[in-house]
């Protein structure tokens, strides 16, 4: 068993495919419905929501991940909340926590070079946050492989 920010992920979670490319570390008992365009898990009042969208420039470059994730941060608001970050290989982010009516919510992004992934936890305590930031966390698109890859070839040099 290991820890995610405090959230013990014990045997039973799952890499699961959510949209485009991009997979999430899945607790055991959540049910998941693909939307096509969007992908959503739930279990109680624990709802996660991810959605996901291919950046590039007019010669089908990929913009790079950190140039994605400085756009999408501009998209918070500038009133005090919790926030976070997260870097992972080639994978990027940052979110922020909030109470949201009678819950909580999480809003976060992942960039990986030319797409981004969007993500919404809806959780009903303040102190389910650590689980609300594990999954979001725990977003991964292949490209953190392809780096990671390309480091092993270049420390094989």
């Amino acid at each position: 068993m290991a820890t995610a920010k405090g959230v013990l992920v014990s045997q039973g979670w799952k890499r699961t495919p959510t949209v485009g490319e991009w997979t999430i570390l899945l607790p055991p008992g959540f049910e998941t419905i693909d939307n096509g365009d969007s992908w959503q898990a739930h279990s109680g009042k624990r709802v996660i929501y991810v959605s996901s969208l291919r950046v590039g420039n007019p010669d089908s470059t990929r913009i790079p991940a950190a140039a994605l994730r400085a756009t999408a941060a501009r998209t918070f608001p500038k009133e005090p909340t919790r926030r976070f970050s997260h870097e992972h290989g080639a994978v990027c982010g940052d979110a922020e926590t909030r109470p949201e009516r009678e819950a909580w919510q999480l809003k976060g992004f992942m960039c990986a070079d030319g797409v981004v992934a969007t993500c919404i936890a809806d959780y009903p305590h303040a102190d389910d946050e650590p689980w609300a930031v594990a999954m979001w966390e725990s977003l991964d698109h292949p490209q953190v492989d392809e780096a990671a890859q390309q480091g092993d070839e270049a420390d094989e040099r």
